[in-house]
């Protein structure tokens, strides 16, 4: 899967998480962060929604892994930058298995 395939599904994964909480989807693009830039899109979101995502991609996550932010949790990061950690993870289980 390349990362343009990634980026779309944690679009449509955010934007399912709005719209199953009656939120804007408004904002939700490659560059925004979704933790920040769109309404109401919080930690517990993104930890909801990190499931999600993987769940569409077919890949397990470890339990204290969340796309969503840094390594250290410090900073949020912007859909195409979770596509970009998302996207090693993938290739590091691929070289692991």
């Amino acid at each position: 899967m390349d990362k343009q395939e990634i980026v779309g599904k944690v679009i449509e994964t955010v934007t399912r998480v709005q719209v199953m909480s009656g939120r804007s989807t408004e904002g939700i693009c490659a560059s925004a962060c979704p933790i920040g830039d769109v309404e109401g899109f919080d930690s517990i979101n993104a930890e909801e929604a990190a499931l999600m995502v993987a769940a569409s991609l077919g890949i397990e996550l470890p339990e204290d892994y969340n796309p969503f932010t840094s390594s250290k949790g410090a900073q949020e990061l912007s859909i195409d930058e979770v596509a970009d950690a998302l996207s090693r993870h993938i290739k590091e289980r691929a070289f692991a298995g």
